[in-house]
C-alpha cells in the first residue's frame, strides 16, 4: 500500500491536493487510510490551514437550514477539525517521529511559534512549564515571527563556523525541549492548550497586527476583531477552568496569565 503521507516535488501530501481541492470526500477517504492531518507543506501550511484559506468567512459562517445541504467548503474544515479533536498530540507526534534535515527547521517554526503565543497569552502557565522542561537552557531558534522575538530577547547568532552535525544536535534538543514544554501545557493546563490548538489552527498569518487590523475589506477587519474577541474570552474561560480543576500549579497568580496585550484587542 502506498505511504499517503509521502510529499510530491513541491512538498504537498494527497491530503493537502485534497484540501485544494476541497473534496469532503476525497478528504475523509484519505483520513481512513492512514494520512496524517498534521502534515505540513513546505512552506508550513496544514490541510484545515488550506481550507481556511480558500475558505470565505460569510460561507463558513452562513447558517444552514434543518435538511438543507451543507457547504463544501465549511463540510472539508469540519471534517478535519473532527480529525485534529479525535487526535489532538497529533502535530506534536509528528514532530517526535525521526526527522528530516530539510523538515527539522519546519516543525522547529511550529513549536518555536506555539511556545511564543504560550507566552503571549499565558506566561505564568509558560514560564513554569519553561521551567521545567529546562527550555531555558536550548537556544531559541531565530527563524520564528516577531512575536517570538518580542517574548524574548536571547535569539542567537548565527554560527558560520558551526558544522552541519552539530547544528542538528542543536536543534534537536531544542525540539525535545520545546516537546517537554508542549506536554507539560496539555497535561496540567489542559483548557489553555485546547485554546493553543484552536488559536494555530486557524493557521494565522504572520503578525498580530497584520491579521487584526490591516488586511482585507472594512467587513473583514470587522470580523477579525471580533475573532480575536471571541479568542480573549476563551484564553480568559480557560484559565478560569484550569485554576478550578486544581492543577499543581494554580497556587500561580493568575495577574497575567490570560490577558493578550491590550493593543491588539481594541474594537
Amino acid at each position: 500500500m502506498a505511504n499517503l503521507n509521502l510529499k510530491n516535488s513541491r512538498g504537498y501530501t494527497a491530503l493537502h491536493l485534497a484540501a485544494m481541492r476541497r473534496e469532503p470526500a476525497i478528504i475523509m477517504c484519505l483520513l481512513n487510510k492512514g494520512a496524517n492531518v498534521s502534515q505540513l507543506t513546505a512552506d508550513g501550511r496544514s490541510a484545515i490551514g488550506i481550507c481556511r484559506r480558500l475558505t470565505r468567512a460569510k460561507d463558513y459562517n452562513t447558517k444552514m437550514e434543518q435538511g438543507q445541504e451543507s457547504n463544501k467548503d465549511r463540510l472539508c474544515i469540519d471534517i478535519l477539525e473532527r480529525e485534529m479533536m479525535r487526535n489532538p498530540m497529533a502535530v506534536e507526534d509528528a514532530v517526535t517521529s525521526p526527522l528530516l534535515a530539510d523538515d527539522l527547521h519546519m516543525k522547529l517554526l511550529y513549536l518555536e511559534n506555539r511556545v511564543a503565543f504560550a507566552r503571549l497569552f499565558f506566561p505564568a502557565e509558560a514560564k513554569v512549564a519553561m521551567q521545567i522542561a529546562q527550555a531555558d537552557t536550548t537556544e531559541e531558534f531565530g527563524g520564528i515571527v516577531a512575536v517570538a522575538a518580542s517574548t524574548s530577547g536571547k535569539l542567537r547568532e548565527v554560527d558560520l563556523n558551526e558544522t552541519p552535525v552539530t547544528q542538528n544536535k542543536r536543534l534537536r534538543s531544542r525540539v525535545d525541549a520545546l516537546m517537554k514544554t508542549v506536554e507539560l501545557g496539555r497535561r496540567y493546563f489542559p483548557n489553555c492548550s485546547q485554546v493553543l490548538d484552536k488559536f494555530l489552527e486557524d493557521d494565522l498569518p504572520e503578525g498580530l497586527d497584520q491579521f487584526y487590523l490591516q488586511r482585507g475589506t472594512a467587513d473583514e477587519q470587522k470580523v477579525k476583531r471580533m475573532r480575536f474577541c471571541e479568542l480573549k474570552e476563551d484564553v480568559l474561560k480557560a484559565f478560569s477552568k484550569d485554576k478550578a480543576e486544581g492543577s499543581v500549579f494554580s497556587g500561580l497568580s493568575s495577574s497575567s496569565s490570560c490577558s493578550p496585550p491590550q493593543k491588539y484587542a481594541q474594537r
